[in-house]
Formats: structure tokens, sequence, C-alpha cells
């Protein structure tokens, strides 16, 4: 591989986040998942640090649109600087771009700490390693560059499916396979994207397209996934940096298999349901209790309601 001066770091690319205020259910087994977070985010700062320049995030900050202010306070601090983001599905009330004002994502707007981008108003960042940004978040399509800037790296930040043969899903939609998008993404040096957990790099005509994958891993599908950053070069390549994930905790592969033939997935939003009921909670939790000790619930599954339910009095 090509050695490069640290100075030829343009961006550090990212995207699929999924801040949350509790830990997914494969990684329950989390002491402090906060601290696992910062953690991983710690990692970024440094590297921007290092490098000095900009983050490029291609949507889905946060898991969901309203986070609570304590995750918000969160990303305040742990966030790098110099964020500039498109907006995910995750990031959106009801996956409306017209409703991005009521978000979470918009209160980071706000306050100054993300520049969200639009594909109507490009962001020039000048400098020895000089950008121009088109922000395309969720439910946007892509649109050709007609007019590119010979001076200037022309990049899309897009949060929008994308597949290869290697990394789509059964029956994923034909017009988001990556040979879909040739006439959209030309005119642009790179096409940054989010939404595909699954990360990769390509090359579309003259458009180098890099797939984030997510940030953190929070399926257990995700086990044997390594997740990364994209450094984006002055010269408009990329190099993918890994990073370090030894420390992280997941359920135990056989809890994990009671877990998923369950069907169990995040409990926290019909956990909230439940306290919006106020004082009826306290005989659901009991009728609960009884359910569990009298079916033939899987110890772990028992143990991830029972969890779920204590984080929420």
């Amino acid at each position: 591989m090509e050695t490069r001066s640290i100075k030829s770091v343009a961006a550090l690319l990212c995207a699929d986040l999924h801040l949350s205020e509790k830990p997914p259910v494969a990684r329950s087994s989390e002491k402090d998942w906060f601290k696992t977070m910062d953690g991983q985010l710690a990692q970024l700062r440094d590297l921007q640090v290092t490098h000095q320049c900009p983050v490029l995030l291609a949507g889905d900050l946060y898991d969901r649109w309203n986070s609570s202010a304590n995750l918000i306070n969160f990303a305040l601090v742990s966030l790098p600087r110099s964020v500039y983001a498109v907006p995910g599905q995750h990031d959106l009330s009801y996956h409306r771009l017209s409703d991005i004002h009521k978000s979470s994502f918009w209160t980071l707007v706000e306050a100054g700490k993300v520049a969200m981008l639009n594909w109507e108003n490009p962001v020039c960042i000048d400098g020895r390693s000089p950008l121009r940004l088109h922000g395309f978040p969720w439910g946007v399509k892509p649109r050709s560059l007609k007019q590119p800037h010979d001076l200037m790296l022309e990049v899309a930040v897009v949060h929008r499916m994308i597949w290869t043969r290697k990394t789509g899903y059964p029956n994923a939609p034909e017009d988001h396979r990556l040979n879909a998008y040739a006439k959209r993404l030309k005119g642009y040096d790179v096409a940054v994207f989010g939404d595909n957990h699954k990360s990769f790099c390509s090359k579309l005509g003259d458009t180098l397209v890099w797939n984030c994958g997510s940030l953190f891993r929070r399926t257990v599908d995700q086990i044997g996934f390594r997740p990364s950053v994209g450094l984006l070069h002055s010269d408009g390549t990329i190099t993918r940096h890994y990073l370090d994930c030894s420390e992280d905790r997941f359920v135990e592969a056989d809890e994990l298999k009671d877990l998923e033939a369950a069907g169990l997935g995040d409990l926290s939003e019909f956990v909230d349901e439940l306290n919006a009921l106020g004082g009826a909670v306290v005989d659901f939790r009991e009728a609960l209790h009884r359910y569990l000790d009298t079916k033939r619930v899987p110890e772990a599954v028992r143990r991830v309601i029972l969890q779920a339910l204590e984080r929420n009095k």
C-alpha cells in the first residue's frame, strides 16, 4: 500500500452511528454503553486531531429521531468537531425530511455541533485539500453534477441503500444496485454512502463509491464485522482505517440463539409505551413476572425482558 503523508487526508468518512440510550440486545452484556460508545468515538476524535480535517457523516447519527436530552448531551461532548452530515431515516420523524426541525439531529445543528448538508447549496471547504460537499439526505435521490469544479474534490454525501453482489440481501431492489447509480453519480469524484451496514468500496465510471458500513456493531450477524473509517485523500483515493473493537462485549452465542428463536428485538420502545400507562404498569410487571415464572421462556429472553423493564422504572 502506498504510504501517504498525514497532511494528504482531506476528510474522515463514516455513517450509521445509531447512537442510542441503551445497548442493542446483542450488546446487552456491555457494562456501560455510553462508555463503550465514547471509546469508539474517541478513536474518531483522535484521527481528526492527527489529520486536522473534517468528518463527513452519511446519515443515521441517532438510532431514534427523538433521542433523550441525556443522549443529545452525550453527542455534543463526544462527537468530533467539524462534522458535516446528512440525516438518515432514523434521524427523521416518520422518515420525513420536512420534519427535520423536530429532531434530535436538528438540535445538534442548532447548537453548531453538526453542519447539515443539502443538494441545493454545496458547502466548500478550502485549505490544503479543497472539497465541495453535496448532501443528499434520506428520501432525496442523488443528482448528477453537470459542472464539476476543476480545483476541488466533488463529494456527494448520501444516505440511501446501495448494494453490490457481495453486500446485498435477498430481494434487494434492483434500482439500488451499485450500477443503477451510474448516471446519478456522474460528475462526482467521490460518493460517500450510508444506510447499508456492510462496508464496501467500488469504482463507478469516474466516481469512487465508498459505502461506510456501521460504526458500531449492533447485531449478532456483525460479530465478524470490522467497523472502519474512510480516510479520503486529496488525490481522491480512500484508505480504510479499522477501529479497535477488541473490548466489545456480546451476549453469549447460546443466549443469542434463544433471542433469535424468540424473534426478540429491541424492547425499549415497547417498554416506553408501557411506562406511558402510568400506574397500570405495576400490574403489568406483576403479571409479566408470573407469566415468565410459569412459561418455558428461555433464560436469555427472560433476562433481557426483565432488564429492559428495570431500566425503564
